[in-house]
């Protein structure tokens, strides 16, 4: 990885990227979906990466009822917040090496994710990483999400950084988009969609063991 950014700020998003969460909401969404007698492929699944739960609902056109798509998203979360109870999370392989490095460097860190609140302070808290970044933006405190750049701008707009020298480490296309509508460079890591989908990223790795972080940040 030999590209050199000169940016001065971080912005992660969180399924995915930050927290292996990724086959738990799979497990969610086929429970909402084994309720409602509905079949849910991976393709489908797939479908919602980076949106939020209504928006995957309704992408699924389980409903076109806005009230009931938001009952169902709710029904969602709240089944995914037990599985996690459950089953527990881990941080994604190479993140606190990756974060430990990067915050060495003075470097402001901001999570921007398409999940609601609630989720994104549990899941922070129970992998420890909450510590890592100084803002927290998701789903709740904007009025579009991914591909809307909302996130990615308003988290940009708290670090009090421009978002030209924001990079942005994402795992979905409509992250990506997102990201790229606001101007941010992009890492993307192929943890959940393969490379050749994630090709409008700057930089496209498997893994955090590939990043440098001295090549990607730069005061200058």
């Amino acid at each position: 990885m030999t590209a050199q950014f000169h940016v001065a700020a971080a912005i992660f998003d969180m399924d995915g990227v930050l927290v292996d969460s990724v086959p738990i909401h799979r497990q969610a969404w086929e429970k909402v979906a084994a309720r409602l007698g509905k079949p849910f492929t991976h393709e489908m699944f797939q479908l919602g990466n980076g949106r939020t739960a209504l928006s995957h609902v309704l992408a699924l056109n389980w409903t076109e009822c806005h009230v009931e798509g938001q009952q169902l998203a709710e029904e969602k979360e709240a089944t995914y917040r037990r599985l996690v109870e459950e089953l527990g999370v881990k941080a994604v392989e190479g993140v606190k090496t990756f974060l430990d490095q990067v915050t060495a460097l003075g470097i402001p860190c901001a999570v921007g994710t398409s999940a609601p609140g609630d989720n994104q302070h549990m899941m922070l808290r129970m992998t420890g990483l909450e510590g890592y970044f100084k803002v927290f933006v998701n789903s709740d405190d904007v009025k579009a999400a991914k591909p809307a750049p909302d996130i990615f701008l308003r988290a940009a707009q708290c670090l009090g950084t421009a978002p030209v020298r924001c990079v942005v480490f994402e795992d979905a296309p409509l992250g990506i988009q997102a990201a790229k509508a606001a101007g941010m460079k992009v890492v993307a890591l192929s943890l959940t969609h393969p490379p050749d989908e994630l090709r409008e990223a700057d930089i496209v790795v498997s893994s955090f063991a590939e990043l440098s972080v001295s090549e990607l940040f730069s005061r200058a």
